[in-house]
């Protein structure tokens, strides 16, 4: 993954080592960054297409596929000062991390739903509002 980073800053302008990183993201199931390298290596100067598309689609496919993420937890709410014990966080820090994986899931979910909804003539959404 290094030898990525540094191809990365050598030649950002390539999106080669950006669907690299994507796909790294991808295997550790950081869909948000795995996300943001498909756009990059898609939008970079030199795009990666178009294997960057076709991992794009299959990483929105499988997004929209799975369970969407719970509502909002009451944990949060209902987590006082006087629920932990003196001098631990942990409980409410707990709650947070899992309020934040829920919002990254859903942003990651609505993303994707926007991608694959594609105008009837094939082109992009913005091509299509342009």
């Amino acid at each position: 993954e290094s030898c990525y980073w540094q191809a990365q800053r050598l030649a950002p302008r390539l999106g080669n080592c950006h669907n690299q990183l994507a796909v790294l993201a991808t295997h550790r199931s950081d869909n948000l960054d795995a996300l943001c390298g498909y756009m990059r290596a898609l939008l970079a100067p030199a795009p990666f297409v178009p294997t960057a598309r076709d991992n794009l689609e299959r990483l929105c496919r499988s997004l929209v596929s799975e369970k969407p993420p719970p509502p909002p937890s009451a944990a949060l709410a209902s987590l006082g000062a006087s629920d932990a014990p003196p001098g631990s966080g942990d409980a409410i820090a707990d709650a947070w991390a899992a309020e934040e994986a829920r919002w990254e899931a859903g942003l990651c979910r609505l993303h994707a739903l926007l991608h694959l909804r594609r105008p009837a003539g094939g082109g992009s959404l913005p091509s299509a509002v342009a």
